[in-house]
This record gives C-alpha cells, structure tokens and sequence, in this order.
C-alpha cells in the first residue's frame, strides 16, 4: 500500500498547480498591460503583436492546465491519460478524449509561440523582410496548424475499447491505493509499443526537436547580426537588445531546461518497464510552469519594464496616501522599429544592410 505518498503527492501537486495557474495569469496580464509602451505613432509592428499573441496564449494555456488537469500514468501494457477535475460530470469517454488533445494542444502551442517570436524577432531587427500583418497571421497560423495536428495524433492514439477504469482495475490487481482513483474514474489510454503509441512520440519528440534546432539556429544568427551592428547602436538600444534576447531565449528554452531531464528518465523508464507511476503527471505540471515563466521573464528582465512598475507603484502611493509625487513616463522605445543607419562624412559605413535602433 502506498496510500500516504500518493496523497500527499496530489495534495501537494493540486495546491502547487493553483499557486503556478496565479503567477501565470497575474504576470501575464501585467505583461500585457505594458502594450501601449511598445507602439509608436499610434502602431504596433507585426513582431510586437506576435509577442503579445505568446503572452494571451500563455493565459489560455494555465487556464487550460488548471481546468483539464492530468494525471498521466503508466499501467501495465498502457499509457493512460485521467482527467483530474471531471470524473464528478459522467462525461463520455470521447468527451474526456477531446478534452485531453486541447490541453496537449495548449501545451505544444506555448512551445512553438516562443520559437516564432525568436523567428520574428530576427527579421524585424536585421531588416530581412519588412514585416506586415500576414506574416503575423502566417506565424499565427503555423502556431495553431501543427500543435493541432499532434493533439489529432495523440487523440487518434487512444483505444476506446479498453475498460474506462483500467487505472483502477490495474490498482486493484496491484495493491495500490490511489485517492483520486475510483470506480468511477474514466481514462484515455495508449497501447504501449503499439505502432500508434510510436507515432505519438514520434510527433511528440521531432516537434521539440524542430523546435530547438530552429531556437538554437536564429539565436546564433542574431548574435552575429548583434555583434556586426552593436557599435552603431546607442547604449540604451544595445541594452534593450541585450535584455530581450536574454528574455527571449530563456523563454524558448524553459520548456526543455524545466523538463528535459525528467521527460528523458519517464521515456526510458517506459521502455524498460519500469513503474514511474508519477512520472508523466510531474512532468505535465512542470510544462505547466512555462507561462509563469514567461510572463516573469517579461516583467522582470527588463529595464524599461521595470522602470515602468516603478513608476506604476509610486502612483499607487500617491493615490493611497494622497501625496503629490512627480511621475515620469518611461521613454517609448523604438528598438522594434528598423531604419538604416545614416552614413555622415568621414565617418565609417555600417554597409547598405545595417541597421539602426534608436534608444
């Protein structure tokens, strides 16, 4: 019996959850509240909206991760998928089917938004293409189209056919107790080492992959675009790129330095049968970690941000106890809009290519 470990365990993981689901929302939403800072002349460039587009998805994604909480455990000859929140609504095991595909959908998602704001990110400051509102909808698009085809394949991967309890079946045999298992509990599962089960991961695996070969890729492309231009930038343009290609990278890879590790030991421990029961559930609520990153990240790596809090806060003073403090609005940054850099007279040429960011 292991009754005690499992229950604190849930206890634990669905305080945890609750506590992650408040800083994502918060910090998101004040990331977002930071909008008008970013335009100029009335506008917001394409990449600027992109980027907005990651903070709003990182809101549906912690609304959706405390929503369809999972518990994903592996039961003999099976990968099983439980959702934590709704055995009480006596839903269709199609329903809980779907409901599972949109949280994964939620999660591949977040991952590939950061890969395209990188992506955008370099266009807009090397000057490679001018970027307009299509290619936000095409990045857009492209966030949506593939995470939605590896949520189908995962519920496509689903056998219908095997009991609705078989996590509690599987227990019973077992001797194991599990507090949020019951009769009544239904389950998607997975044949394991079936050819579907490899299709899955397949997608599962080559979509991270992509991914990062793409991040590791432009990172090091704007680093050499950075270094060649960073002399004919001014000191607060130079920072403000500094910042956020810091910000932009740890977001990138916060998925994979949060859970790498962990999803490597679960997928080998798969494939040599060994019981990790809660193995994919950790894993699941350490992705679920990602837009509090994100969101933190934002607001917190950021001079002009902070600058921005600052003066947010002392207004808040001001009002509470009615004293006349002096605000100063933080200069707009223009470092998202490109011009070319202006060659003057005895001065050295950039080259007709560079760029120039005003601080």
């Amino acid at each position: 019996m292991n009754y005690l470990p499992l229950e604190m365990y849930k206890n634990l993981e669905f305080y945890a959850s609750i506590l992650v689901f408040c800083i994502s929302v918060v910090s998101n939403i004040l990331a977002l509240s930071f909008y008008k800072h970013y335009r100029e002349n009335g506008s917001t460039n394409p990449y600027i909206k992109m980027l907005w587009f990651q903070l709003s998805f990182d809101i549906f994604f912690a609304i959706v991760s405390i929503i369809c909480r999972q518990d994903e455990i592996i039961v003999p000859g099976y990968l099983t998928f439980h959702l934590a929140n709704f055995d009480s609504f006596h839903l269709s095991r199609q329903i809980h089917g779907y409901i599972i595909a949109m949280a994964f959908f939620a999660m591949y998602g977040n991952i590939n938004n950061c890969t395209l704001v990188i992506i955008l990110r370099y266009i807009q400051s090397s000057g490679l293409i001018k970027l307009r509102n299509r290619h936000l909808f095409l990045a857009v698009f492209i966030t949506l189209l593939i995470p939605g085809i590896l949520a189908f394949n995962l519920w496509n991967s689903f056998d219908y056919t095997l009991p609705a309890n078989l996590v509690y079946l599987s227990d019973l045999k077992s001797g194991t107790v599990d507090p949020g298992m019951t009769i009544n509990s239904i389950s998607c599962s997975v044949p394991l080492k079936g050819p579907l089960f490899y299709i899955m991961m397949l997608g599962f695996f080559g979509y991270l992959g992509a991914n990062y070969i793409l991040v590791v890729f432009i990172f090091f492309k704007y680093r050499q675009y950075f270094i060649k231009f960073s002399k004919s930038m001014s000191v607060s343009t130079r920072t403000i790129h500094q910042e956020f290609t810091r910000i932009l990278a740890l977001q990138a890879f916060a998925p994979i330095i949060i859970a790498g590790l962990p999803i490597m030991a679960y997928l080998g421990s798969i494939f040599l049968d060994l019981n990790f029961r809660i193995g994919g559930t950790i894993i699941l609520f350490l992705l679920s970690l990602t837009p509090a990153c994100n969101g933190l990240l934002f607001v917190f790596l950021s001079s002009k941000n902070i600058k921005i809090l600052k003066r947010r806060l002392s207004t808040l003073v001001n009002f509470i106890f009615c004293k006349n403090l002096v605000q100063v609005s933080p200069k707009i940054s223009k470092v998202f809009h490109s011009t070319r850099v202006s060659t003057k007279k005895n001065a050295p040429s950039t080259g007709p290519s560079a760029v120039h960011f005003n601080g």
